[in-house]
């Protein structure tokens, strides 16, 4: 732990969200050796190297400054992000009794899973995921605090994680890639929905058992109200599995920006940072540093810039990707098919000549007991059996519930409607379908479907 105070070329101010076992980070002043005097910066101590230095993986991620050694500590310095990082929208939002909306929250978070995925595809991992770390600038772009550990793919964390905001394999330790940062995302999408995070402050023992263990409910259930499209793409993003989790970051924000359509959310993201432009010293951590005030004001006088979300970018096939062991899988499973059959035609053809031997009534007694008479065959339903296979089940889904958005006309029918749509899109999108999740959508597709005729005399 540290101290404000003298660190080598740096001076600490202010500590930045929270310090771990491995380092933390501080806003701190450079000296004249150590660039411009009185710059500010971000620097990130940690109690061993650990990670590579990153220059300039993508507009959304800083380049490392500096980097250096001081005692047993290794710093590295990074541009200081003018803005407020999404814990101080959080608090903002809950000392003010409101709550942050939910395009607000998509748009803010497709712009943290475009900016991790950036880091990705300069085959890093970032791993430190949380509200403190991820900035709002004053102009409605997401930008990381810094690359956080940036180990590389495949590597494991000695460290197990930022208490609170670990997945289960990175406590584990486990080897890493994308996916455990999809963790993480999904750990900040959950707390900007609710304005909690998921695991409550707890000993450090129970909260370790909670992260590696995690049983984490829909945002709903704390915050009812919210489109089932969210609660599915939150709990997709937090599968305790990493083979349930959206692949890449990219798909992450892929999904959650279909839900707005290109523009939506702006507006509500540029009333979120005109509140946070209303505390009661703009940026609270900044109060003491009029240097950087006057930067804040200067850039703030042009006002909140308009912008549309870019348009989606789909992910490249990765190592990542099951379909590179398609081939070997295809093959395998032809032979054990083949033999599965034969195998079934053998045992059908051997109980159907055991049936022809048999009286007719001594099948009936067998079955049904004694004089019970044979079960009555349940009324056929036109179009009643629904698909089963979850990715049909989806599909299904999607298609009636647009056409019922369409067609519909009660507004909250249509807006359900489109909710369940846009819910099983998600589904779609994030790769293998879960049936439970399917069949819980076609359900509700069915009680709106069924409502009118209900309601009718």
């Amino acid at each position: 732990m540290h101290a404000p105070g003298d660190f080598g070329p740096y001076t600490l101010l202010e500590p930045i969200g929270l310090s771990g076992a491995q380092g933390g980070r501080w806003m701190a002043r450079a000296k004249t050796s150590a660039g411009p005097p009185n710059t500010l910066v971000l620097l990130q101590i940690r109690m061993s190297s650990g990670g590579v230095a990153v220059r300039a993986p993508g507009p959304a991620v800083p380049g490392l400054l500096d980097e250096g050694h001081v005692e047993d500590h290794v710093y590295r310095a990074f541009p200081l992000p003018l803005g407020w990082t999404f814990g101080q929208a959080v608090h903002d939002r809950r000392e003010a009794g409101s709550e942050l909306s939910p395009e607000a929250a998509i748009v803010l978070m497709a712009g943290a899973a475009r900016a991790v995925h950036s880091l990705h595809e300069a085959g890093l991992l970032h791993l430190e995921l949380s509200p403190d770390l991820i900035f709002i600038l004053e102009d409605g772009q997401v930008q990381l605090a810094d690359p956080g550990r940036a180990l590389p793919r495949g590597a494991t964390d000695k460290f197990g994680g930022r208490p609170g905001y670990a997945a289960p394999e990175l406590v584990r330790r486990e080897p890493l890639d994308a996916r455990t940062d999809v963790y993480g995302l999904g750990l900040v999408l959950w707390e900007l929905l609710t304005l909690e995070p998921v695991f409550p402050r707890v000993s450090l023992p129970k909260l370790i058992r909670a992260q590696e263990r995690p049983h984490v409910p829909p945002p709903s259930k704390v915050r009812p109200g919210l489109p089932p499209a969210l609660d599915i793409a939150c709990l997709r993003a937090l599968d305790p599995t990493p083979t349930g989790r959206f692949s890449t970051a990219d798909v992450l924000a892929d999904a959650l920006s279909d839900l707005l359509g290109p523009g939506g959310g702006t507006s509500e993201v540029g009333g979120l940072v005109r509140a946070l432009e209303q505390r009661p010293s703009g940026n609270a951590s900044l109060a003491p540093y009029p240097e950087v005030l006057a930067a804040f004001e200067e850039r703030r006088s042009h006002g909140f810039a308009e912008r549309s979300p870019s348009a989606p970018v789909r992910p490249s096939p990765s190592s990542e990707s099951p379909e590179e062991d398609a081939p070997r899988r295809s093959r395998g499973g032809l032979f054990r098919w083949g033999v599965a059959t034969a195998a079934a035609l053998l045992v059908g053809a051997s109980v159907g000549l055991w049936l022809l031997r048999q009286p007719a009534d001594r099948l009936h007694v067998d079955r049904f007991g004694p004089g019970a008479p044979p079960p009555a065959l349940e009324p056929t339903v036109p179009n009643s059996p629904e698909p089963r296979n979850p990715t049909m089940v989806l599909k299904n889904v999607l298609q009636r519930g647009r056409s019922l958005a369409r067609e519909s006309e009660r507004p909250e029918t249509r807006r359900a409607a489109e909710q369940l749509a846009n819910a099983a899109l998600i589904e779609l999108t994030a790769g293998s379908a879960r049936p439970e999740v399917a069949h819980r959508l076609l359900a509700e597709l069915q009680t709106l479907l069924d409502a009118p005729k209900a309601a009718a005399p």
